[in-house]
């Protein structure tokens, strides 16, 4: 078969244009650093790079939120850091002008100080980072604290602005001025003594207001002359010292006393006096009030029994008891009320009432925002907001007097620390002492609700690092995965690029040889 001129160069510079394909797409390689140039390179691998660039882009975004959060978190926190500064300085203030020796002037001169440190806190309050109020809530575009009436009075709202830092978690950012300047959430209950009497299952541990009794060994003499030491240790309840005295072999019965307060030894004897003395450096006589001598019965100090869960109802109210029916709770949020009757018929025990709020708390599966607890002080139960701002109202709806008689009935709002700064100092310039002393107490309690604040910042800044610190590992891994895909292995790629280097430079040199020859030189 004949082979034109022709037909020799077209497959030559087919060959030469093959090479110098080859040769380009292994210097691209090189050049870029990736295998895959083209989507069409390797459609499967392709996709997957798609979606790994997608997922690092997301990452980022969430890296960026978090590096925007805690610069806003870290200003809130210096903000709040001033605040407490402040708390502090007005209790000084306080203090000092609490002081007997204080004139006039005085007063009138820290009083001054004051309205100065109401006007700072006030310009805290309104903190703008350039983009937004920081204590507004949600109604971030307005200042959310406004001067009226000499006081402050609070625009915004209660709720918060939450940031998306992973896939499935929202960090909230600020914290609305109601709770970042709250002084005391609305509380009922505060302050009531439900004064319970004692049962034979009372703990010990109720005792004294809750201190309890330091059991030991007590002596106790009968009005016949007979003694006998009464090993208290061990025991529980009223119920195990009343059986330890009884079976003591005494002419005595140990009893709880008519008043339903304490215990009673009920003279048994022909004698006058009973005695009661302490064995070695035991106090439990002291203890259970029962300590002394007493001509005919020996009736023991009103062992001031603290209120637990374990409270019967029946005991409340120096034992005559609370009945309880319906009560009705209101919780106004930002202008909109909650209510709900809460039914306390079934309740026997303190712990049940308790029980049944907990059941309230929550309505149609919205939440109430409020708790009820026992008082820190064991004198009764308190029920509190758990939201910043609100205010809380608990009543009868019927005739009866459940919420009088559990001592929670009434209305309360929740103080912030603006009227507790005005009530120092319209205080200060009325010279109301009592006032003052008030305001000292509030500003202690100011101050832990401050820390606490500072304590919720820190923790969403811990968090949001954790977060962060994940997604930094997360991107890592995806960018080696990517590199896994879509990299290029570079030594290989300069072996194949001189490769194709020199097969480029033959074809040419063949070509070359090839295309100049002509028929004169197949003459020669």
């Amino acid at each position: 078969m004949r082979v034109t001129q022709s037909a020799m160069a077209r497959s030559l510079l087919s060959r030469i244009a093959e090479a110098t394909a080859r040769l380009t797409r292994a210097q691209e390689e090189i050049a870029s650093g990736r295998r895959l140039l083209r989507a069409s390179d390797d459609p499967a691998a392709t996709a997957a790079v798609v979606g790994r660039r997608v997922g690092i882009a997301q990452i980022d975004q969430f890296l960026r939120n978090a590096q925007r959060m805690l610069a806003t978190l870290a200003t809130v926190d210096s903000a709040l850091h001033e605040v407490t500064d402040l708390l502090v300085s007005a209790k000084d203030v306080a203090l000092g002008a609490a002081n007997g020796s204080a004139t006039d002037a005085d007063r009138e001169a820290a009083a001054i100080e004051v309205d100065a440190m109401l006007e700072r806190l006030l310009q805290i309050g309104n903190t703008y980072d350039g983009n937004r109020f920081l204590f507004a809530g949600q109604r971030t575009r307005e200042a959310p604290f406004s001067p009226a009436g000499g006081g402050v009075v609070y625009r915004g709202d209660s709720g918060e602005v939450p940031v998306r830092v992973d896939l499935l978690e929202e960090v909230p950012t600020l914290l609305p001025g109601t709770r970042a300047f709250r002084a005391a959430p609305a509380s009922l209950g505060d302050g009531a003594d439900l004064d319970p009497d004692i049962w034979e299952f009372t703990p010990l541990a109720d005792l004294n207001r809750g201190a309890g009794v330091a059991l030991s060994q007590v002596a106790i003499t009968d009005s016949d002359g007979n003694a006998a030491t009464v090993d208290l240790v061990g025991a529980t309840t009223v119920k195990d010292v009343l059986d330890r005295v009884n079976a003591a072999g005494l002419a005595v019965s140990a009893e709880i006393n008519s008043a339903g307060n304490g215990i009673a030894l009920r003279n048994l004897g022909s004698g006058a006096t009973i005695t009661v003395s302490e064995v070695g450096d035991g106090i439990a006589a002291a203890g259970l009030g029962i300590l002394g001598a007493s001509s005919g019965d020996l009736v023991g100090e009103d062992l001031d029994a603290a209120v637990s869960a374990s409270t019967p109802l029946a005991l409340l109210r120096s034992g005559g008891g609370v009945s309880l029916g319906t009560i009705r709770i209101e919780h106004e949020i930002d202008g909109r009320v909650r209510s709900a009757d809460v039914d306390l018929a079934f309740a026997r025990t303190v712990g049940d009432v308790l029980v049944g709020l907990s059941r309230a708390a929550t309505l149609e599966g919205e939440s109430l925002g409020l708790v009820g607890a026992l008082d820190a002080g064991g004198a009764g139960i308190t029920v509190r907001s758990t939201v910043p701002g609100a205010r809380l109202s608990i009543g009868d709806p019927a005739a009866t007097a459940g919420a009088a008689g559990l001592g929670v009935a009434g209305t309360a709002a929740a103080r912030d620390l603006f009227a507790v700064l005005a009530g120092l100092r319209d205080a200060l310039r009325a010279d109301n002492r009592a006032g003052i002393e008030d305001s000292i107490a509030l500003l202690d309690a100011s101050v832990t609700e401050n820390l606490e604040a500072r304590v919720e910042i820190g923790a969403r800044v811990r968090r949001i690092e954790s977060i962060r610190e994940s997604l930094e590992a997360r991107r890592v891994a995806v960018e080696t995965e990517l590199s896994a895909i879509e990299d290029v292995d570079l030594a290989e790629a300069i072996v194949r690029a001189t490769r194709e280097q020199a097969a480029l430079e033959a074809a040419l040199t063949a070509s070359s040889r090839s295309i100049s020859l002509s028929l004169m030189d197949f003459l020669r």
